[in-house]
């Protein structure tokens, strides 16, 4: 560079500093920085704080043992909705400066807020101490001491196994502090433990809308659906939780069972549909045993199981056991009560029948028409037991439909036909032929099986009785001990 390039060169930065000289330019020392902050802070706007933000930050790198600085950045981060943040630089305050008595003060507020009432009340205990006459830190310090209590109750009352109790106590803690993600995964997973799944999924909703990659609440939001059987649910979670932590193993080990689960029940379904029964009675039986621990999804396999061995398989002692299974997961399961209710029909344990059918009435509701039809068919079907009840004298089930009637008539009206039997058993053939074509007689007219299934007068004036006279009157051979010769009533 030659001689006359440095002059020049010299000139403009002296032009340059004359310059600054006379606009007043100041140094930017960091109480000019935080001037600057303040300033553009109070302007209440979104943009402002951020410059204020920066402006603080620049502070704090020319001045890092100020704690006048981490306050104002604490202020801004504050403002900002950046709460995890404030909390660091009010750490750095009182670091830096022990005795920093408003540091303290923000500092334990902010901890009660989240719930954190131990550390909360040991801040604020210090922020007492150093001004004693601050009445809003001792209003302060005494909400966290009664937080802190309320979290030592609710550890005591975890050990001693009360639940409901320790629920109830971190229900009082969050009427006063604000909800964050540990605090509502603190009762969501009181609330799981206790079975109440909807409120705990209620309590990770809420942390998930406030950090969405929260892998604790996808976790017990997927477990929580998993255990309410609804397997879709539960493995959208698992998904959404492993792709933030991919090699997450209890959520990778959840996800694995309970997509073998939903891949069971639905091949038993596919299988039911074509009519393949005995693919998906095993496909039900393998779901029950995939996870025994799982009350809801097993009551439904074992109720599915129990379904198919009564309605297909004709099987109603192995239906009972399926049943019976089931309601021990669940005493209240309404779908296995009305198929045991069914079982004790078919096996014509009336009395069993009338109690499997009130129990499924108390808990399904007195409007469930099933339930209603039910215990009314069982309670006529007891009180026809205990009378003459033609479905026994044919010896035939009370579903048992035209055909099976007419054959079991032909077969008993030939076994006790008069003509048939010796003279010594001619009065009680005479009696039971009476009774087999009387029980026909009802049995194969639709008008008078419905009655008589209701629990109605079949005939006019029978008046709480059976009918008494013999119904092969006219026919012949219908009595009397006479010759005959006996025409089927076809």
């Amino acid at each position: 560079m030659s001689g006359h390039n440095i002059y020049q060169l010299v000139c403009i930065l002296g032009c340059v500093f004359l310059a600054s000289i006379a606009d007043g330019a100041k140094p930017r020392t960091p109480a000019r920085l935080r001037s600057e902050g303040d300033t553009a802070f109070v302007s209440g706007k979104t943009n402002g704080v951020k410059k204020a933000l920066k402006l603080y930050t620049e502070a704090i790198e020319m001045e890092p043992n100020n704690h006048n600085n981490y306050y104002k950045r604490y202020r801004a981060w504050l403002r900002l909705k950046k709460e995890d943040k404030a909390l660091k630089d009010l750490d750095k305050a009182i670091k830096v400066n022990p005795d920093f008595q408003l540091g303290h003060k923000h500092r334990g507020t902010m901890l009660r807020k989240k719930g954190k009432c131990k550390e909360a009340k040991e801040s604020l205990q210090r922020a007492v101490d150093l001004k004693p006459a601050d009445k809003s830190a001792q209003k302060e310090l005494a909400a966290a001491k009664a937080c802190a209590d309320n979290w030592n109750m609710v550890e005591q009352l975890k050990q001693r196994g009360d639940i409901r109790g320790a629920r109830d106590q971190l229900d009082k803690i969050l009427e006063t502090t604000k909800a964050n993600v540990d605090l509502l995964l603190a009762r969501g997973e009181l609330s799981f433990r206790m079975a109440d799944y909807p409120e705990a999924l209620a309590d990770t909703g809420r942390a998930l809308k406030i950090k969405k990659n929260s892998i604790a609440a996808l976790a017990l939001r997927a477990h929580a659906y998993y255990n309410m059987a609804d397997l879709d649910m539960a493995m959208r979670h698992h998904r959404e939780g492993l792709k933030y932590d991919p090699e997450h193993k209890a959520m990778k080990a959840q996800y694995k069972k309970t997509s073998k689960m939903n891949k069971a029940f639905n091949a038993a379904k596919i299988h039911l549909d074509r009519g393949e029964v005995d693919k998906a009675l095993n496909r039900y039986r393998f779901c029950g045993a995939v996870d025994p621990a799982n009350s809801e999804f097993n009551k439904q396999a074992h109720s599915k199981e129990c379904e198919l061995l009564l309605k297909h398989k004709k099987d109603p002692k192995a239906a009972m056991v399926a049943c019976e299974k089931a309601l021990s997961y669940d005493g209240n399961h309404g779908e296995a009560l009305i198929l045991m209710a069914k079982i004790h029909d078919q096996q014509e344990n009336f009395e069993e029948a009338v109690r499997a059918w009130t129990k499924a009435r108390e808990v399904l509701g007195e409007n469930h028409a099933e339930a209603n039809d039910g215990l009314g068919r069982a309670e006529t079907a007891l009180k026809q037991s205990k009378e003459k009840n033609y479905y026994k004298i044919l010896g035939i089930p009370r579903s048992a439909d035209k055909r099976e009637i007419k054959k079991a008539y032909r077969a008993l009206a030939l076994k006790w036909h008069p003509d048939k039997v010796s003279e010594e058993d001619k009065e009680k053939a005479n009696a039971m032929f009476a009774d087999i074509g009387e029980a026909y007689e009802v049995l194969s007219d639709d008008e008078k099986k419905s009655k008589y299934d209701r629990g109605e007068e079949v005939f006019e004036n029978q008046g709480g009785q059976q009918r008494q006279n013999n119904p092969f009157h006219g026919f012949p051979g219908g009595g009397g001990g006479q010759t005959f010769t006996f025409n089927f009533r076809l």
